[in-house]
């Protein structure tokens, strides 16, 4: 196996000197830990002063901010509560509870439709944006003249949809910050039918912003971000209804100006600043791409913006030396959903071949931006089931930046997959540790179980099963295999029993279904329940042909009838 290490360093290249705004973060997170408000309060009021109102963000401190909250740490909330308590005149810590509880809020109740969420958890999330909002608008009541605090409140109202009170909010902050682009981009979403809004009142506001903004205006670009808005809003009501409801939405909504407004838009790249161009549009696109059953529309926009930067996003292309790295990687993705993975690794590396077109504004955003598509090629290769690659990929890509991974991080799965199982325990206990998802613990658990510590792995395997990972079926049966192992039937029953989701044919696959009722045959057998066990095998069988309920199928019957003649 080669140095895995040394192949990421490869990567890498020579140390970096500057300090990240992601460390700044975290610095400013120890200092509240251990009570040091006074220090935390001037790293994050140097920061304030040093950012800046650019075309479409306002960086540093937008990232910082973010980097400092923790949410869902009920520690680091006793601490904010305790700085608030301290310094009831400052406004950082009445920032920093509101993103806090504002964070927290969408981590209980996660990202699904009301329809389906527990009403549990709903009712938590309510209580974390009402108290956000009380401390958000005591922020801003203290300190007025820091743009993200507006923007925080707007994110907050959106919580409860599009309201008077959010559009009063909107009004408020560009009043204060007529250039601050998040605004309005916050106030665009809000207008989706799925807040409450509707695809008039979006047009609407766009033309009343970005129509009435100057030729080389940054508000320009909400024309694309209508377009944008406008195919999410189409995917989510036509779920389940096919492509022609797409298709037929779409050119119902979708006028000949917007294309042509969008068409404009895009002509900026060579008036503005081309990198802060590059992020935006590409943080639109992305967004599109990785949206299923789009892809026609996603596409369309992809080729509109490759074209308006000079890009050749064919494969064959044989001069790409004036191409847009963003747009090479978007390509690139666009190719790992068609799963053709040798040709998204092609685009990756053309992505990064491209990198010195672009005048980046400082080293640590070329890293951010490296690193993003170093992550993207740990991807491509976990898809090709390259291991040693996604772990080289992914081990560069962390060094460079904080990369945030949605889901569990795919060094973890791939270093259970090279079997070197100290290493995945390691990673995986790093990630959950900066708050990963809980896939990271299931990988986790395959470790200890693999290398014999089956304690530890039944307290992680316990942990999925009882969340909504992804994880969580397949987590439940490892718990019954390992008391299998042990030969503990009774504690195997009751873990196959104890999770009924196992069982459930409306959600669970055919494999899951099958492997659950053997297991669970297995058990019955083993305890001398010969009439439930063969039910259970009988019922496996009925979604698919595992030899080993075959053949227990037979032995029992065997026993059965052997049962019924001595009777």
């Amino acid at each position: 196996m080669v140095d895995l290490n040394r192949e990421a360093s490869n990567l890498i290249g020579v140390p970096r000197s500057y300090a990240r705004t992601s460390a700044k973060a975290s610095e400013v997170v120890a200092e509240i830990r251990r009570g040091d408000f006074a220090s935390a309060a001037m790293s994050v009021q140097e920061t304030l002063q040093q950012s800046r109102m650019l075309n479409w963000c306002f960086r540093p401190f937008g990232k910082f901010i973010v980097g400092v909250s923790q949410r869902g740490d009920e520690t680091f909330l006793n601490q904010l509560n305790k700085w608030v308590e301290q310094d009831k005149n400052s406004s950082i810590p009445y920032l920093l509870r509101a993103l806090y509880y504002y964070k927290t809020a969408w981590l209980m109740r996660g990202t699904g439709f009301v329809s389906d969420t527990e009403t549990n958890k709903l009712n938590a999330f309510q209580r974390h944006i009402d108290r956000a909002a009380t401390d958000v608008k005591e922020a801003i009541r203290l300190d007025g003249n820091n743009p993200y605090s507006l923007y925080l409140w707007m994110n907050i109202l959106s919580a409860y949809g599009n309201t008077p009170e959010l559009e009063a909010a909107f009004r408020q902050a560009i009043q204060r910050f007529p250039g601050y682009y998040p605004l309005y981009l916050k106030r665009l979403a809000s207008l989706a039918p799925k807040w409450g809004g509707s695809p008039k009142e979006m047009y609407k506001f766009v033309e009343t912003y970005a129509g009435k903004a100057g030729a080389s205006s940054p508000l320009k670009m909400l024309y694309l971000q209508l377009y944008a808005d406008l195919l999410d809003a189409v995917r989510i009501a036509c779920y389940g209804e096919g492509r022609d409801c797409i298709a037929v939405s779409m050119d119902r909504l979708v006028t000949k100006d917007l294309i042509q407004n969008v068409y404009a838009a895009l002509q900026l790249y060579n008036h503005l600043d081309q990198y802060e161009f590059t992020r935006e549009v590409g943080n639109i696109l992305e967004t599109m791409v990785r949206a299923r059953g789009t892809e026609r529309y996603a596409g369309f926009v992809l080729q509109l913006v490759a074209d308006s930067m000079g890009s050749d996003i064919q494969l064959s292309a044989t001069d790409t030396s004036k191409n847009n790295f963003m747009i090479d990687e978007l390509t690139g993705y666009v190719w790992f959903q068609k799963e053709h993975y040798d040709n998204a690794v092609t685009q990756y590396q053309r992505a990064i071949a491209d990198m010195p077109n672009m005048r980046f504004p400082d080293e640590e955003e070329k890293d951010m931006a490296l690193a993003e598509i170093y992550d993207k090629l740990a991807e491509a290769y976990n898809g090709a089931n390259e291991y040693e690659k996604v772990v080289i990929y992914q081990k560069a890509a962390d060094a460079l930046a904080d990369i945030d991974h949605p889901g569990w991080s795919l060094k973890c799965q791939a270093l259970f997959r090279l079997k070197l199982y100290g290493e995945t325990i390691k990673d995986c206990t790093a990630e959950i540790a900066k708050g990963g998802d809980v896939g990271n613990a299931y990988w986790r658990a395959r470790a200890y179980e693999d290398s014999g510590q089956t304690e530890a792995a039944l307290r992680d395997f316990r942990q999925v099963a009882d969340s909504e990972s992804q994880h969580s079926a397949n987590a439940a049966i490892e718990i019954s295999v390992i008391y299998g192992r042990r030969n503990d039937m009774l504690s195997q029953l009751k873990a196959l029993n104890s999770y009924k989701f196992l069982y459930d044919e409306a959600h669970q696959t055919k494999e899951v279904l099958a492997i659950a009722y053997n297991n669970r045959c297995y058990a019955h057998m083993q305890l001398g329940n010969l009439q439930e066990a063969l039910q259970d095998c009988t019922a496996s069988l009925r979604f698919d042909s595992l030899p080993d309920a075959i053949k227990k199928q037979q032995e029992l019957l065997k026993r059965l009838k052997a049962k019924e003649v001595g009777a």
